[in-house]
């Protein structure tokens, strides 16, 4: 693989980085001169309002996807959405295996007892309207048309082998969420939506699974946010039950999407 397939990558991965420093900086500038002309007190990080942090945040990922776009053409559109639609039976398949991975993960996480930085403020967004139309809507949309159609995708499109193509995706969408107990759990959902992406050629697939995850987060905490706290391996029966129950389910995960793929090769 030539190091120079990976520039474009590079500055799509960079400006998602950055946008997501630039756009609430100045968020927070105007808002503050804003502020300031009312007499109020000034906006930093610590007294952001929870919409103001939303909207900034989409705000970014949006600009992200325009300029990965053009100039950095990365991402095509439409065809990175509008492609070809898939059977009942693949999509069941791709949807079914992506779950069964998801609960894998999170006895995985609970297991290694990963430090959750935004489990606090989760709970609050969790009561906010355009937190969840941030989280569940406009995150799955923007980071699937970066990491998959414009990474991954852009790197099976220039003869890199789709397996490195899928981890080098991955590992920076792990990297991307820079939370501890997102980083390997993200590793490890980027490979599913990797594999979903491979074999679809589009990122409507992924999106699907990426909006089931971050609505169920969602409701979770909306709805029990007691469970969050909780320890998952002691609900499951102790360590040893979940370990074993953990590898159930990335088995049957790899079967389920064994299966996706060869159904699409089939097609």
């Amino acid at each position: 693989m030539q190091l120079s397939i990976l520039k474009r990558p590079v500055y799509g991965f960079l400006t998602f980085l950055m946008m997501q420093v630039a756009v609430p900086f100045l968020g927070i500038l105007i808002l503050s001169i804003l502020n300031a002309s009312q007499g109020k007190e000034p906006i930093s990080l610590s007294n952001l309002p929870i919409w103001a942090t939303m909207l900034f945040t989409s705000l970014s990922g949006i600009f992200t996807v325009l300029l990965c776009i053009r100039p950095i053409g990365l991402v095509r559109c439409p065809e990175a959405i509008f492609g070809e639609w898939q059977s009942s039976q693949r999509i069941f398949l791709g949807l079914a295996g992506g779950v069964v991975a998801i609960f894998g993960v999170s006895i995985l996480n609970d297991l290694l007892s990963l430090k959750d930085l935004l489990q606090t403020y989760m709970q609050e967004m969790a009561h906010s309207l355009i937190a969840w139309i941030s989280i569940c809507i406009v995150a799955p949309i923007v980071e699937e048309l970066v990491m998959r159609e414009g990474i991954q995708g852009y790197l099976t499109r220039n003869a890199v082998q789709p397996i490195w193509a899928i981890l080098i995706s991955s590992l920076l969408f792990g990297i991307m969420h820079m939370n501890p107990a997102q980083i390997l759990a993200g590793f490890l959902m980027g490979v599913v939506l990797g594999i979903l992406y491979q074999g679809t050629g589009n990122v409507r697939l992924c999106i699907a699974l990426h909006l089931l995850n971050n609505t169920g987060s969602m409701i979770q905490y909306r709805l029990y946010p007691e469970s969050t706290t909780a320890s998952l391996t002691d609900f499951l029966g102790g360590r040893t039950i979940a370990i074993a129950i953990m590898l159930a389910t990335f088995l049957l995960a790899a079967y389920l999407l064994r299966l996706f793929l060869q159904k699409t090769k089939q097609a």
